[in-house]
């Protein structure tokens, strides 16, 4: 189907007549939600098993306040609706110190948002803002 698509070989195009019937199937997919930048679902290409940390990048990396250390992969349970956890410490795949988890089609990479860091990042919000209000407020 490749070489089909790509054209290498010409003679292999399929010559389509009237009331044909083209069927394409869906495309497997991973999804990555959670804290990170642009969360969302991504097609697998052929034969195509991305890392947890290929997952993480087609993602454009973690967002401002997560929680790396609490993610999990949720993959579905063979015979099952129900889906298993896999915790995964992101920290520790990025600096090499645990082996990166290969993800299989409409497995489901979580990263959790660290509660602690976004009160601070609100807090500083705040404190902005309200320096901002007192400088404009004494002009």
């Amino acid at each position: 189907m490749k070489d089909l698509l790509a054209a290498t070989n010409p003679p292999e195009n399929i010559l389509i007549r009237p009331h044909d019937v083209i069927t394409v199937p869906s495309a497997e997919m991973i999804y990555v939600i959670g804290a990170v930048r642009k969360a969302g679902a991504f097609v697998l290409n052929e034969q195509e098993t991305p890392s947890v940390l290929q997952a993480l990048s087609m993602a454009e990396g973690l967002g401002s306040t997560p929680a790396p250390q609490r993610s999990k992969v949720l993959r579905q349970a063979a015979g099952s609706s129900q889906r298993d956890e896999i915790p995964i410490d992101l920290n520790r795949i990025i600096e090499g110190k645990a082996p990166d988890l290969l993800l299989q089609a409409n497995d489901i990479l979580f990263v959790p948002t660290s509660t602690g860091k976004q009160a601070a990042l609100r807090a500083v919000e705040a404190v902005i803002t309200t320096g901002t209000g007192i400088a404009i407020w004494r002009r």
